[in-house]
């Protein structure tokens, strides 16, 4: 019954362990959805930004436009000194140029691949999230199957148990009582046995009224404390007893009573 109660005890604990598992399951599948709309939100946000800044134009339209070579007039002898310390400038702004545009593109493909890896994802999870629940619902419930047929086997047990208890002491009550009467059977066997080795007619005709006194109290006990059922069932002893009064009767009339002057 012990070991009945501890399987009950894990069935339990596994139980509640499903359970918990497919709370924290729910849990996990909203805080992905909610990371998606959340990645969805900027990565427009990151388009709408490009967008601007490259004039609603491609990204390789841009480029393009920004590696062609920009036609300028030639300069004159008289504007050489005026010209030379603009040039570094317009290479600086171009290389600076160059850079934003490349970070643009750079940022522009990270957000894309990145909410393409969203879209796998949520169709993922809408994929094998209801399915886990599913196959977590199902578990449950065989685990709560199994809980209320150990529930059942422990009370058919507990029952047998009590029943065996009860037969237990009703058949330590029985042999007690049968001790008893043993006893009794015994002593009185003592009694006839010495009676018959004694020989003594005057002491015979002394205690032949004892059969009444020892017979029949054992059956009035005996009829007392188990009623007429328990009477008959021990009838075969009282009868032996009977049958040996019988024969200490016979030798009484047998052997002459000699008269003492």
């Amino acid at each position: 019954m012990a070991d009945l109660e501890t399987m009950v005890g894990r069935a339990q604990e596994e139980l509640n362990k499903f359970r918990d598992l497919l709370a924290s399951a729910e849990v996990a599948m909203v805080d992905a959805e909610q990371a998606l709309e959340k990645a969805k939100k900027q990565v427009s946000a990151v388009t709408r930004t490009s967008q601007v800044d490259g004039e609603t134009l491609p990204v390789s339209l841009v480029l393009e436009q920004t590696s062609e070579p920009k036609s300028e007039p030639e300069p004159n002898a008289d504007d050489l000194e005026v010209i030379e310390p603009t040039e570094p400038v317009q290479e600086q702004n171009e290389h600076e140029e160059e850079e934003e545009e490349e970070e643009m593109t750079f940022l522009w493909e990270e957000s894309m691949i990145f909410e393409r890896r969203g879209e796998e994802d949520d169709a993922k999870l809408a994929v094998t999230a209801p399915s886990k629940k599913k196959e977590l619902k199902v578990k449950i419930r065989s685990m709560e199957e199994e809980l209320e047929e150990s529930k059942e086997r422990t009370a058919h047990l507990a029952e047998q148990l009590a029943a065996v208890a009860g037969a237990k002491a009703a058949l330590e009550v029985e042999m007690k009582r049968l001790r008893v009467q043993t006893g009794q059977w015994r002593k009185a066997a003592e009694a006839a046995t010495a009676l018959l080795a004694a020989g003594d007619g005057a002491a015979m005709d002394k205690h032949h009224g004892a059969h009444v006194r020892w017979g029949w109290p054992l059956m009035a006990g005996e009829l007392e404390e188990d009623g007429v059922v328990g009477g008959r069932r021990k009838a075969a002893g009282v009868g032996m007893l009977g049958d040996l009064w019988k024969k200490v009767a016979q030798q009484r009339h047998a052997v002459p009573v000699t008269r003492r002057e």
